[in-house]
Formats: C-alpha cells, structure tokens, sequence
C-alpha cells in the first residue's frame, strides 16, 4: 500500500493535510488558503449547495464544483482539478494539473484519505 500511495503522491504535485481541530496558518498562507476558503470547504460537506453557487477557493483559484457528495469534494478549472476527502481527524486535499487524468488525482487523495481514515486519523 506504501508503495503504491508513493507512486500516486508523485502523480499529484500538490497536497496539503489539515487537522479538523488544528489548522496551522503557516501552512494555508503558504498554499493561499485562508480560514473561511477552509470552512466554506468543511460545509461544503454538509451542505453542497454551499459550494455547488460559488465554487471552492483554493491557492486563490476557483474551482467549479463537480461532485456534490458528502464524502469526497471535487473541482475542476480547466485542465486542473482538485479533490478533497475527509478522515477522521483531518482533510485530505490533492491539487493537480495538466498531464494528470482526473481519475488518476481522485484515487491517489481518496486512497490516502482511506488509508488516514483506516489508522485512525
């Protein structure tokens, strides 16, 4: 499984892993994200029609929501996607660009997230 979550994390240049309890600012202002992108995104969850008006914001880009499903948020703009899922204790969020299939990008951050979810996190 390592393996494969490696070849997979190489495919999708971009993640970012944040605790539900603990956001650490640092790293949203290093990918461009602030606070209420991160909440609107959790509600996203809940309530899809949050994110199915306005689209997700992530990096400063916005994504089209493309997947109202309260297990797995998904996103596209262009060429570009973006799939976010839920653990236990954190979200899970895989950017990807040109050159990866959306297919590919989904299964890699579904995966990890399942596999976060399966050791507890």
């Amino acid at each position: 499984m390592a393996d494969q979550l490696q070849k997979g994390i190489n495919a999708v240049p971009s993640f970012v892993f944040l605790e539900h309890h603990l956001i650490v600012n640092s790293l949203l202002l290093t990918w461009g994200l602030c606070f209420l992108q991160v909440a609107k995104i959790v509600k996203g969850f809940t309530d899809p029609s949050v994110l199915a008006t306005g689209g997700l914001y992530l990096g400063g880009v916005k994504y089209l929501s493309i997947s109202p499903d309260p297990a797995v948020i998904r996103g596209k703009k262009g060429q570009d996607g973006v799939t976010v899922k839920k653990t236990v204790s954190a979200l899970v969020i895989g950017i990807y660009g040109e050159g990866v299939q959306p297919a590919d990008g989904n299964i890699v951050v579904e995966n990890l997230a399942d596999y976060l979810t399966n050791t507890g996190i």
